[in-house]
């Protein structure tokens, strides 16, 4: 009854599904109201496990619907009985939430489920009816059947007015084929199929008890004997057995700003930081990861679609004012399945409270979602970390640079030395100044060893401050790792920051790629941390950008080509992922996209990294004077400003030039180059100068703590 269409939205710069009557049946006027009642249907629904409906129009003649557009693939089984029942709990939520809202689906079936990153989705309610009760359900000729013979309930194949038991049958239907793997009722001939449905019993599953009851009580013919409602049945689910059924989960978004002083946002960030890190603690619920969160920042979407891509049912909002000495937050907690608040509150505050308000908030939300706390967890959930405001606000503004990555390091870092000085006491604020010092050394803003000396001692200081702060054992994971070379403290710390964190998508990235892979060669772990890691941050940028190198670093390129663009779809302006979709489009051959992507990369930022990736693809091109002009341009660079040796190095490996790489290596011993470390053992593009013996004794030497300008 429909065409279906990919498109792009180019008001929001969005991909989007179109689906529109075809010609042949725009002249139906049945056919024609049908599709406009889909769109009255849909339009009243807000679900996370719901296709999204963004708009409704006509042109031309054409009406069409614009829609939600899902990746993914259609419901089919059999799978395993944990899965099927997770789905099963999704697609029964948003059945619950269409009856709420008066709409049947009439037409449930595997095809109209799709399996996404994010669960499943109800699709085409384009035979849904009211379920008022003085209007016509079927809206149809008397006895004309619609639906789908296989999953139609009995009273739907005869033609009978139905209700919500209707779609409770075909849902059951559903679940049968889902652990199944075949349909409860078939037939080699339409009528066939009706005839097993008004009465047959469809065979026994290979499953537990349990759960056949369930699918037992849904199949049933007489309506009175099924269950009554979406409710009892997911109540049902939830009783086979613990972590099956619907885990409570909460996205947090970043609180509006709504102070006049533009640096407020900073603060605004932080409180909603705080608050996830602080329900991230809480055993027994999920919360979905900062970065993803924060991504929606600034949109204008409905919260039912935010809780989709995140994978949530809840989601908290709230604002922020601050003047002077005071603060005002307010918050509320929205269940995203039926769009009802659940709770709200508004705190008028000193400003030097604040650490309470985070911990009341976080408290009412776990109190409304009926996660219990362990006695450990019971205390207090935000911990007060400094009880200087002004330290604090400028701790904030540091992170949120630090988060931007490129120049913004050296602003984040001004803004953590601020702090330290206000509060010398501040861990998280000295594990900052670490993570500053290290990003610009392992970028090449800083000269390593001038600025890491500094980055050892904050670090150490953040962790004698306070042993219980992931971020203080993630620094000093890093320092361990790039610069004093010392694999069996790097890995320690590393976990540590994990065990006290384990949704910290940033150390979980670095720690799969930077530690497991580049560090030690074990690439199949660090895989799977680089995508656990991304599966739990799943709109970050960053993440997606890890992945995509710890896939080609196993040399997994097509899948690490798909990951890097979406890297890139998910912040286009970062650095970090055009520049890593750029690398892997060279190791993949296209050599087109990568001058593409790299070209308007080095004319904007005339970054070293971005210097030895671009001579490299000139190469490949056949472009040598271009490769050595860059070449060229960096050398003379570094007569006057610092310029990492190892990007020399690949330059210069870029063109043939193997004395003059190993030259620019003993350079890198000098000065501890820290991206050195990161790709000494495995960068494609230095073959050639690998498989000089020297090399070898160059990376022991580099690998040494005792060598030169080690701290």
């Amino acid at each position: 009854m429909g065409e279906v269409y990919e498109a792009t939205d180019t008001l929001l710069n969005r991909k989007v599904a179109i689906k529109m009557l075809p010609p042949r049946v725009a002249g139906d006027p049945h056919a024609r109201a049908r599709f406009e009642w889909e769109a009255r249907a849909v339009a009243g629904l807000n679900h996370p496990h719901i296709c999204t409906l963004y708009d409704i129009g006509h042109e031309e003649g054409i009406a069409f619907l614009v829609m939600e557009l899902l990746e993914g693939e259609m419901l089919s089984g059999p799978m395993p009985i944990d899965e099927a029942v997770r789905l099963a709990s999704e697609i029964a939520s948003a059945l619950q939430s269409a009856h709420d809202h008066g709409i049947l689906h009439r037409d449930l079936k595997p095809s109209n489920v799709m399996r996404t990153q994010s669960g499943a989705k109800l699709l085409d309610f384009g035979l849904a009816k009211s379920i008022e009760r003085d209007l016509d359900v079927t809206r149809t000729s008397p006895g004309t059947v619609v639906g789908t013979v296989a999953y139609m309930s009995p009273e739907q194949a005869e033609g009978k007015p139905i209700d919500v038991r209707s779609d409770i049958f075909s849902f059951g239907a559903v679940l049968y084929e889902m652990v199944g793997g075949r349909q409860a009722f078939s037939g080699d001939t339409p009528a066939r199929v009706i005839s097993a449905v008004l009465r047959d019993e469809p065979p026994p599953l290979a499953a537990p008890s349990s759960l056949q009851q369930i699918v037992r009580r849904c199949l049933a013919k007489e309506p009175s004997q099924r269950f009554h409602s979406m409710a009892e049945v997911r109540e049902a689910l939830a009783t086979l057995a613990p972590g099956i059924a619907e885990k409570p989960s909460i996205a947090v978004l970043p609180f509006a700003s709504v102070s006049a002083d533009p640096e407020n946002e900073f603060f605004s960030d932080g409180i909603s930081e705080e608050i996830i890190n602080a329900l991230t603690q809480v055993r027994g619920l999920q919360v979905a990861a900062r970065t993803s969160s924060f991504s929606f920042k600034g949109k204008s979407l409905a919260v039912g679609e935010i809780a989709s891509r995140l994978r949530v049912r809840h989601v908290l909002e709230g604002s922020v004012r601050r003047s002077g000495g005071r603060v005002r937050v307010t918050a509320q907690l929205v269940d995203a399945s039926n769009g009802y608040q659940l709770w709200s509150e508004r705190y008028d505050r000193e400003l030097a409270d604040i650490f309470d308000v985070q911990d009341e908030i976080a408290r009412a939300i776990v109190e409304r979602l009926k996660v219990a706390l362990t006695d450990n967890e019971s205390s207090r959930l935000v911990k007060v970390t400094t009880s200087n405001m002004e330290a604090y606000h400028h701790y904030l503004k540091g992170r949120v640079m630090l988060y931007r990555r490129g120049p913004w390091i050296a602003r984040s870092l001004e803004s953590f030395q601020t702090a330290v000085v206000l509060d010398p006491d501040y861990a998280q604020a000295w594990a900052g100044v670490a993570d500053a010092y290290t990003g610009m050394a392992y970028t090449g803003a800083r000269r390593p060893d001038l600025v890491m000396p500094a980055a050892v001692q904050a670090s150490a200081r953040a962790i004698r401050l306070d042993a219980a702060a992931p971020e203080a054992h993630l620094a000093c994971a890093m320092v361990a790792l790039l610069w004093e070379r010392d694999f069996e403290r790097a890995g320690r710390e590393f976990l540590q920051a994990l065990a006290l964190n384990p949704q910290f998508t940033f150390a979980r990235s670095l720690y799969g790629l930077f530690y497991l892979q580049y560090g030690l060669r074990r690439d199949a772990a660090g895989l799977a941390e680089a995508q656990r890691a991304f599966d739990s941050d799943p709109l970050s940028s960053f993440a997606a950008s890890v992945l995509a190198f710890s896939l080609s670093t196993v040399g997994r390129l097509d899948e690490a080509l798909s990951r890097a663009r979406v890297g890139v779809q998910l912040d286009p302006e970062s650095f970090l992922a055009r520049w890593q979709l750029a690398f892997v489009c060279h190791w993949s051959g296209n050599i087109d996209d990568a001058l593409g992507l790299l070209e308007p990369l080095w004319a904007e930022t005339a970054h070293n990294w971005v210097a030895f990736a671009l001579s490299a693809v000139y190469v490949k091109a056949g472009r040598h004077e271009e490769a050595r002009s860059i070449y060229e341009a960096l050398l003379l660079r570094s007569h006057s400003d610092y310029v990492p040796p190892f990007s020399l190095a690949l330059c210069a490996a870029a063109l043939g030039e193997v004395e003059a790489a190993l030259g620019f290596c003993e350079a890198g011993i000098e000065t501890r180059d820290m991206f050195m470390a990161l790709v000494l053992n495995w960068w494609p593009d230095f073959d050639v100068v690998r498989a000089d013996p020297r090399y070898l004794e160059i990376v022991t030497r580099f690998n040494s703590r005792r060598s030169r300008g080690a701290s």
